[in-house]
C-alpha cells in the first residue's frame, strides 16, 4: 500500500505533525485579524461609520472569508462580524479577540471572552453615553 502524497500547507513543511500545521494557520488568522483591527483603528475617517463605509464592508467580507477559510467557521466569529456594522464599535479589535477566543486552549478562553465582552460592554455604554448627551 503506497503513502499519499504530502500536502502543500503555506511554509510548514508537508512532513510536519498536524499540530505544527494548526499551529502556523491560527497565528496566521490572528496576524490578518490584528491588521485588519489596525487599518481599521489607524485610518478612522475611512471606517467609523460602520455598514455605512463601503471600504469597511469589504475589508469585513475579506477578513471573515479568510478566518473562516483559516480556521473553519465558529460561533466566536458571528459577534465580530456584527459588531463590525455598528458605528464605533467596528474600532475595538473585535477581529482580534474572536480570533484569539477560537484558538486559546481551555481556561484562557473564559478570560479572552470574559475581557472581550468588558470591553464591548464599555464601547456599547461610550456610544450610548455620546448619543444621549448629544440631545
Amino acid at each position: 500500500m503506497s503513502n499519499p502524497p504530502p500536502r502543500r500547507t503555506g511554509t510548514v513543511p508537508a512532513k510536519a505533525s498536524p499540530l505544527a500545521r494548526k499551529v502556523s494557520t491560527r497565528w496566521v488568522a490572528f496576524g490578518i485579524a490584528a491588521a485588519a483591527d489596525a487599518v481599521q483603528f489607524a485610518f478612522i475617517p475611512l471606517f467609523g461609520e460602520g455598514f455605512a463605509s463601503p471600504l469597511n464592508d469589504a475589508l469585513d467580507l475579506a477578513v471573515a472569508g479568510a478566518l473562516v477559510w483559516l480556521l473553519g467557521f465558529h460561533w466566536a466569529l458571528v459577534p465580530a462580524a456584527v459588531s463590525e456594522l455598528v458605528p464605533g464599535l467596528d474600532l475595538a479589535p473585535t477581529w482580534s479577540a474572536s480570533v484569539l477566543f477560537v484558538i486559546a486552549p481551555g481556561k484562557t478562553r473564559w478570560w479572552i471572552g470574559g475581557a472581550a465582552f468588558a470591553l464591548l460592554a464599555l464601547a456599547a455604554y461610550a456610544i450610548f453615553h455620546h448619543y444621549s448627551i448629544g440631545r
